[in-house]
């Protein structure tokens, strides 16, 4: 009996997840096309966003956040793919779930990890090579 309920809360679980994952990514289109239609209505009368140098500084932080992320999940030996969000191995080359091909790990998130992302070797930060297996870390 409890075996029969672990599977029904295993799956309730499994659900939640796909459906917040779903979501969250919906929203993010959404709010996606609310600041792209925003920007478009609020360039001055000579073509120059009243606001650039703050969208600059935003989209850097958000660069920052996302190798944050990166890194994090790396170390968990997880990836999130590119196009759906879905959790992956680190060493995924394709998303099981929506097929998508995943780029190359910048080197910060293969250090964050401690694995080759080719062979699985222990790699620590600061090198440029896999000493296993030679593998170029860009």
């Amino acid at each position: 009996m409890d075996t029969n309920f672990e599977r029904y809360k295993y799956k309730k679980q499994m659900q939640l997840s796909s459906d917040m994952e779903s979501l969250n990514a919906e929203y993010n289109k959404l709010v996606s096309q609310l600041g792209e239609r925003y920007v478009e209505l609020n360039y001055d009368k000579d073509g120059n966003f009243f606001a650039a140098d703050v969208v600059k500084d935003i989209r850097e932080m958000d660069e920052r956040i996302a190798l944050l992320n990166q890194q994090q999940y790396a170390f968990y030996g997880i990836r999130l793919c590119e196009e759906c969000g879905a959790e992956l191995s680190i060493d995924s080359s394709f998303c099981n779930k929506c097929g998508a091909n995943q780029s190359e790990l910048r080197k910060e998130v293969i250090y964050a990890s401690g694995k080759c992302p080719k062979c699985g070797s222990l790699v620590k930060a600061g090198d440029a090579f896999c000493m296993a297996c030679g593998k170029k870390f860009d």
